[in-house]
């Protein structure tokens, strides 16, 4: 089973024309290519840098600046995956466990009403 895969799905910011479109997301700090395990965090192959994709900001290149997304928004575009990926089993059984995490993590913060704690951001662009 893979642990980690190149982070790639359609922009999930509120009202994004690109919301069909597959991209492959790299850290705007440092261009550093992104991957996400399987319970949400993803991390900066080129710096290090990491935080749960919920915490995360986006900004495609038909965007201005980094816009709005919501959890709902971000499991649907991680659900898409597996239509534009190139049918490997693993991959397969890797986005269906993540999408199972991402669930549980967003019943979680619903149910703590996001702890109103900071939670460290980290912004991509396409």
């Amino acid at each position: 089973m893979l642990y980690e895969i190149r982070f790639k799905c359609p922009c999930p910011n509120i009202g994004c024309r690109n919301r069909n479109k597959l991209r492959n997301w790299t850290h705007s700090g440092c261009n550093g290519e992104l991957y996400i395990n399987k319970y949400g965090m993803i991390n900066c192959k080129k710096c290090g840098d990491g935080c749960h994709v919920y915490d995360s900001k986006f900004k495609c290149s038909d965007e201005e600046n980094f816009g709005e997304s919501r959890t709902t928004i971000i499991i649907q575009a991680c659900a898409n995956i597996d239509h534009w990926d190139d049918g490997d089993d693993e991959k397969t059984e890797f986005w269906q466990e993540l999408l199972i995490q991402l669930c549980e993590e967003r019943r979680n913060r619903e149910k703590d009403n996001n702890n109103n704690n900071f939670r460290k951001s980290l912004y991509l662009i396409d």
